[in-house]
């Protein structure tokens, strides 16, 4: 967690850093000062020749490329691919070795149980692996006509045995957003 604040925080800077630049360059920004510590470096380029111009956007440019892709790289640090089930974490649930289950079978899995229930037309799910089993967020599109209290109940003693069955570790909270309209505007709700 910490890795990818310094990483936000040092991609906003660069970003920060290329736009001032491209501002100087621009005309916008007459005289760009960017202050480090005591020392201050001060960037007049309105009046300079094109080619220190070009350069300077070029590079500024540049800089922008690399922000951008830090920023990538902070998204897609949060987005997990895989889930890797051991013994060593979970030794009184699972007594083999190492399992590694890919992220999306498990939303599919999730969806899955829930959409085979009678009164749920789609379903869409995020899931995350704690210490103690799975934590999953489920949003759910439900037929106008279904009783909620016993339809939660149903889901969830599904939703227990289906993920204890597959992964050998219970759910450990189960978080149901029930609606009816559809999730994804190409799925027809019938």
């Amino acid at each position: 967690m910490f890795w990818k604040t310094l990483l936000a925080l040092v991609a906003t800077l660069l970003a920060l850093a290329a736009a001032s630049i491209f501002g100087s360059v621009l005309g916008y920004l007459p005289t760009t000062r960017i202050l480090i510590g005591q020392y201050s470096l001060a960037l007049g380029l309105a009046g300079r020749s094109v080619l220190e111009k070009s350069l300077w956007s070029g590079g500024a440019f540049v800089v922008m490329l690399v922000a951008l892709f830090l920023f990538g790289l902070v998204v897609r640090a949060g987005v997990q691919r895989s889930f890797t089930i051991s013994n060593q974490k979970f030794g009184r649930f699972l007594s083999t070795g190492q399992v590694i289950v890919n992220a999306r079978s498990i939303h599919a899995l999730t969806a899955y149980t829930a959409e085979r229930i009678k009164g749920i037309y789609e379903a869409g799910s995020r899931v995350r692996l704690v210490r103690r089993g799975w934590n999953v967020d489920l949003q759910i599109v439900v037929a106008p006509e279904t009783s909620l209290p016993e339809l939660l109940s149903l889901l969830k003693e599904r939703m227990q045995s289906t993920m204890l069955n597959h992964t050998g570790l219970p759910v450990r909270r189960l978080r149901i957003w029930a609606q009816f309209d559809p999730i994804s505007k190409k799925k027809r709700v019938y």
